[in-house]
Parts: C-alpha cells; sequence; structure tokens
C-alpha cells in the first residue's frame, strides 16, 4: 500500500481525504481487488472500475454477516 501521508480518509484537511479516496479507489480499479466499505449498508464488497475521470461500482460482493 501506497503511503498516504497519514492522513485519515474523515481526516479535517478534505483535499487529503479526497487525494487519499482516489488513490485507494485508483489502486482497487487497476488491481482487481475489493474494497469493503465501512459506511455502506449491508454487508459486503465491492469491485470498482474507473468510469472516465470517475469511479463506480463494477460487481457488489454481497455475503452473511458472520457475527
Amino acid at each position: 500500500m501506497p503511503q498516504l501521508g497519514g492522513v485519515g480518509i474523515t481526516g479535517s484537511d478534505p483535499a487529503a481525504a479526497r487525494a487519499i479516496r482516489r488513490t485507494l479507489l485508483g489502486r482497487a480499479a487497476e488491481d482487481n481487488a475489493l474494497l469493503f466499505p465501512a459506511h455502506f449498508p449491508g454487508s459486503g464488497a465491492a469491485e470498482v472500475e474507473r468510469d472516465g475521470t470517475k469511479f463506480a461500482i463494477k460487481k457488489w460482493a454481497g455475503f452473511s454477516r458472520i457475527c
């Protein structure tokens, strides 16, 4: 994982938070990695793809809660 500057995505610097999200989404799209978003409803992971200059969920991998 690249160094993200030690700033959390919910940090007090909105520009840094946007840059971190774009880096994370870009890596996930390039590597076909699954993201496990903490603030999406339900249980599952998202496969991300580039959509022009934006990102989109390519496929949602739902699963049953384990706890």
